[in-house]
C-alpha cells in the first residue's frame, strides 16, 4: 500500500512526528465517514454512501491496525433517507465496540416517522445480526454519541428531536432497549456530543433557541439524571455545532467553536465530575475552524480540527490544562478540488490516528453548503511525544522582597505554562525550615506574601523550583 510519509520537527525540538497517510475508501463512490471504533486488532469506520436517487447507504469498512490495510470489502448495515446533500451534520451513523461485537446505529424511517435502527457485527467472524429498532421519533447524530460501558455491560446512545430535546437509550448486548430517559427539553442543535468518565456520562449541546449557549447534563450509569441542565459556556459570541467532549481521568474537556469579529475560534471548557464548570476558557485554535475532535494519552491532549480558511485538517498537542506543547501542524491537505473535512481522532498502540473525508463543495438553492464525491482517508501519527518542557526562570521573573518589620517575605514570579511550583526556605547550612508553596499553578503572574515570624535572625536561602528549573536567592533576617 502506497503511503505518503511526511516528517516534521515541531516546537524547537520538543516534538517530532511522522504522518503516514493511507486510503480507506477511494472507489469513486461518494462516501462520508461519520464514526469509528476499535477492537484490539482492527478499526471499524462507518460511512454514509450517497445513493443516486435520494438518501444514503450505511457502510462499514474494517481496517487492520498492523499495516492500515483494508479487511474485506465494505459491509452494508442499512439505509437512511437523509443524504449529505440535505444537511451535512444531520443523521450521522454511530458505532461502538463491546469486546466481542460492534454495534452500528443509524437513522431510518418507519411509517413516515424517524426511527433509530441498530445492527451488531461480530469482530472475528463478521457475522451480522438482523436490524432492530432502538428509538422512534428521534434522529441520531453528533460525534461519539454511542458508548459501551463495560461496567454495566450496556450501550448508551443519545438521540435528539429538534423540537422536543435530547434523549438517551440504554441497550444490552442482545439489542434490547432496557431503559430510556429525556436528557433535556431544550431545543438542541444537531451535532451534540457524549463523553464518559468517573462512572457518569456528560451530554453537551448548543441551545438552538439561544445560539450563544453551550449546555450540559450529567447522567449516572444507572440512567438517572445527576442534577439538572447546567450552562457550560454563555459567552456573547455565537456558538456553533459540532462540539466535542471527552474525559481526561479527572475532568471533562468540552471543545466548541465561537464566531468572533475576526473569525471562528475553538475554545475549551473544563467540567468537574460534580457538574461545576471551571472558570478557565483556554483558546485552542483561531481563524476559521470546525469539527474539533480530541484524544488523550498520559498527560497529553491531542486536538484536531478542520480549517475552512486554509482548507486543511490541523492538529496541536496540549497538556491537560490546554496549554500548548507544540505549534499547529498539518495532518491532511487539499487534493485537487477536494478539501478535507472532519477529523475523528483516536489513540491506539502508542499512535494517534486521524480520519477525514476529502470531498468537493456544493451549494443548495438556499445557499447552504454540502459536500459530494467524497473519499475517506486515514493518517497514522507516530512519534508524537513531548520531552520535558522546562519553564526557564529569568532573573526578572523571580523577585524576593523581605519586609523585616512585619516578619514577612514577598515572592514574585510568572508562569507561561501550567507548572509544578515548589517554594522553600533553607538556613545557610542547607536545613529545610519552611515550605511556602507546593502545588500546580496555571499560567500568569504571581505575587505572594508569607509570614516568617517562626524564623530566628540569620542568613536564609529561598529556593523556587518550577518544573525542573530552579532559582535561589538569599536574604538576611534580623529580629
Amino acid at each position: 500500500m502506497k503511503k505518503l510519509a511526511v516528517v516534521a520537527m515541531i516546537a524547537a525540538g520538543l516534538m517530532a512526528q511522522a504522518i503516514s497517510e493511507f486510503p480507506v475508501e477511494t472507489s469513486g463512490e461518494s462516501v462520508f465517514a461519520t464514526s469509528l471504533s476499535q477492537s484490539n486488532e482492527k478499526f471499524l469506520i462507518v460511512m454514509k454512501k450517497e445513493l443516486p436517487a435520494d438518501g444514503a447507504e450505511i457502510r462499514g469498512q474494517f481496517l487492520s491496525k498492523t499495516d492500515n490495510s483494508l479487511i474485506d470489502t465494505p459491509y452494508i448495515f442499512g439505509t437512511t433517507p437523509v443524504s449529505m446533500k440535505e444537511k451535512i451534520d444531520l443523521a450521522l451513523p454511530q458505532v461502538s465496540f463491546d469486546g466481542k461485537q460492534f454495534l452500528v446505529a443509524w437513522t431510518d424511517t418507519l411509517s413516515g416517522s424517524y426511527v433509530i435502527k441498530g445492527r451488531f457485527i461480530n469482530a472475528q467472524t463478521f457475522q451480522m445480526t438482523n436490524e432492530f429498532n432502538i428509538d422512534t421519533f428521534t434522529l441520531l447524530s453528533g460525534f461519539s454519541t454511542l458508548h459501551f460501558n463495560p461496567v454495566t455491560n450496556l450501550y448508551f446512545l443519545v438521540s435528539y428531536d429538534t423540537l422536543n430535546g435530547i434523549f438517551g437509550s440504554f441497550i444490552d448486548t442482545n439489542g434490547s432497549v432496557t431503559a430510556g430517559l429525556q436528557i433535556t427539553s431544550q431545543n438542541p442543535r444537531s451535532a451534540y456530543t457524549l463523553a464518559y468518565g468517573n462512572s457518569e456520562y456528560l451530554v453537551c449541546w448548543v441551545n438552538n433557541t439561544n445560539n450563544y449557549e453551550i449546555w450540559g447534563q450529567l447522567i449516572n450509569e444507572n440512567g438517572t439524571l445527576t442534577g439538572s441542565n447546567f450552562l457550560i459556556d454563555g459567552s456573547s459570541q455565537l456558538s456553533d455545532n459540532p462540539i466535542f467532549a471527552l474525559f481526561d481521568s479527572t475532568k471533562f474537556i468540552v471543545l466548541f467553536t465561537d464566531e468572533e469579529t475576526d473569525g471562528w475560534k475553538i475554545y475549551a471548557r473544563f467540567v468537574n465530575p460534580d457538574g461545576t464548570v471551571q472558570s478557565l476558557r483556554p483558546l485552542i485554535a483561531s481563524s476559521g475552524h470546525i469539527t474539533p475532535c480530541a484524544s488523550t494519552f498520559n498527560d497529553n491532549l491531542f486536538v484536531t480540527w478542520t480549517s475552512l480558511d486554509s482548507l486543511k485538517v490541523l492538529g496541536r498537542l496540549f497538556d491537560l490544562s490546554a496549554n500548548p506543547l507544540s505549534e499547529e501542524f498539518k495532518i491532511f491537505d487539499t487534493s485537487g478540488t477536494k478539501i478535507p473535512l472532519s477529523n475523528p481522532t483516536i489513540f491506539s498502540n502508542n499512535k494517534f490516528y486521524v480520519f477525514t473525508n476529502r470531498a468537493n463543495i456544493g451549494f443548495n438553492p438556499d445557499s447552504s453548503l454540502y459536500f459530494y464525491d467524497g473519499d475517506v482517508y486515514g493518517a497514522e501519527i507516530t512519534g508524537l511525544f513531548v520531552k520535558e518542557f522546562n519553564e526557564k526562570l529569568k532573573h526578572n521573573q523571580f523577585q524576593i522582597t523581605p519586609f523585616l518589620s512585619h516578619r514577612k517575605i514577598s515572592v514574585s514570579f510568572s508562569l507561561s505554562i501550567y507548572s509544578s511550583v515548589l517554594l522553600k526556605i533553607y538556613d545557610i547550612s542547607g536545613r529545610e525550615k519552611l515550605t511556602l508553596i507546593s502545588e500546580k499553578l496555571y499560567p500568569g503572574k504571581y505575587k505572594k506574601e508569607f509570614n516568617i515570624k517562626k524564623l530566628h535572625s540569620g542568613l536564609y536561602i529561598v529556593n523556587l523550583r518550577i518544573n525542573s528549573s530552579s532559582k535561589v536567592e538569599k536574604f538576611i533576617l534580623i529580629k
